[in-house]
């Protein structure tokens, strides 16, 4: 990986009337930095605040980035194993995921060999990760969903605190705003994880 990648990477603002469109946005915008870092492994760090998971369209948009970046196994850290199998069924679903209980992460995750992603919620805390690492804030509650993301913690909190509009920043801030590729890739998403959700009926015929 060119470090130089991470370090050009902008600061994303993506906003979309749908949490899973706006996520999708902002991973589209960071892809070549993506497929850049990426290792065979990426390693999702998940967050609860207030008691609050990762909402499981966040993960599932997160999902696509990473293994369209070439990620051949996803772990996803969480806090409690079997909680997370209930919660994200339909997201886990035929892609190659691992739920790992945070309390048992095994040692074999070194800081060199996976991409870490960190999905924190707004006001929750950004600590930095090992590189190579992303960033990004869970959508803020208004109208439109607005996710923050990016390849630096400190840049990523700080467009987070920012007054809009973004001005006088030192470095980029790219913002995107449903774009209709987003909207169409978003629709087949959902379209499948309604049909592989637990009890869900199927659309096919005999």
């Amino acid at each position: 990986m060119d470090p130089q990648s991470l370090s050009s990477a902008p600061v994303v603002v993506a906003r979309h009337h749908r949490r899973r469109g706006a996520v999708a946005q902002a991973w589209a915008v960071l892809a070549p930095h993506l497929a850049a870092a990426m290792r065979p492994t990426a390693l999702i760090h998940t967050t609860s605040h207030r008691r609050q998971p990762t909402h499981p369209d966040t993960l599932s948009a997160t999902f696509d980035a990473l293994l369209a970046a070439g990620a051949e196994q996803i772990d996803v850290l969480a806090d409690s194993h079997d909680h997370a199998q209930r919660l994200y069924a339909a997201e886990t679903w035929g892609r190659p995921v691992r739920l790992i209980d945070r309390r048992h992460l095994a040692q074999s995750h070194s800081p060199t060999d996976v991409c870490r992603v960190l999905l924190v919620h707004p006001g929750a805390p950004l600590p930095a990760l090992p590189l190579p690492a992303f960033y990004l804030i869970d959508a803020y509650p208004t109208r439109h969903r607005r996710i923050i993301a990016g390849t630096d913690a400190a840049a990523v909190s700080q467009v987070a605190s920012a007054v809009k509009p973004l001005k006088n920043l030192p470095f980029e801030v790219h913002e995107a705003i449903e774009q209709p590729i987003v909207r169409t890739a978003l629709r087949s998403h959902l379209l499948r994880d309604r049909l592989h959700r637990p009890g869900a009926r199927s659309t096919s015929t005999p």
